[in-house]
Parts: structure tokens; sequence; C-alpha cells
């Protein structure tokens, strides 16, 4: 996972809340491989921009809410074709690898990076089944 990256272990794609983890290259690789992902699905999380993760402040809060929210990933642009992301009916729904793959690499670099596991940091009232969210244009 790390070679398809063309980056290094050692690369820090950013630091992750609420805790402050530092998400390198090897850490969101194996967090990736946890979840599923192939080597294609991995380019796209890591962004081959390393020092880059998204709006912190808008991470802190979706991972520090007592509500049930999520965090939202838009994937445009050809490779959403070439990575069989769906982005028609259905998108939200189950049946399509890539986009439960993505989210639930997210979900475990939030909680096993930054910190914002169940019962630790996350503290939401009710939970919710829909804790991924994966939305193509």
């Amino acid at each position: 996972m790390v070679a398809g990256s063309g980056l290094n272990k050692d690369d820090i794609l950013g630091v992750i809340p609420p805790l402050n983890g530092i998400a390198t290259v090897e850490k969101v690789a194996a967090n990736a491989v946890m979840a599923g992902c192939f080597a294609g699905l991995f380019s796209v999380g890591a962004g081959r921009r390393p020092g880059r993760v998204g709006n912190r402040a808008s991470i802190l809060t979706c991972a520090t809410t007592t509500g049930n929210v999520a965090p939202l990933v838009i994937v445009n642009g050809p490779c959403r074709n070439t990575l069989q992301i769906n982005y028609s009916s259905n998108v939200l729904g189950q049946g399509w690898r890539a986009n439960s793959t993505i989210g639930r690499a997210l979900r475990l670099v939030l909680s096993n990076i930054g910190g914002a596991a169940p019962r630790r940091l996350r503290q939401s009232h009710s939970g919710s089944t829909g804790k991924i969210y994966v939305l193509h244009r």
C-alpha cells in the first residue's frame, strides 16, 4: 500500500484531531488495509500531497460532537470510473467496495490515529448506522 502511494512511509499527511495524532503514510496505509482498500483507493485518501488533511475544524467537530454526524468525502474526476466509485443511484447505499472502503478507512483513521474512538472521545448519545458517507460527483 505504501509503495503504491508514491510517497515515503514517514511522510506526514497531516494532524488528525481530536488528539492531534500524526498521520504518516504508513499509519494511514495500515488503516486503509484494515478497511479493505486496494492501492488505487489509498491514493485517493492520501491525495499524494503530504501535509494536507482537509479542514481540521470540521474534522474536530465531527469527531467530538454528541450528535450523530459523519465526515463526507467527495471524489471527482476520471478516477471515479477507474476506481469503480459509485456516483449514481444508491450513492450512499451498499454494494460498492470503493465507496465503503474509503469511508471505513476514514473512520479508522479518525479513531486509531486521531483518537476519536467510541467511549473514549466519541460520545455520541445515540450513534448512527450511517457513520460512513462517501459522495461522488
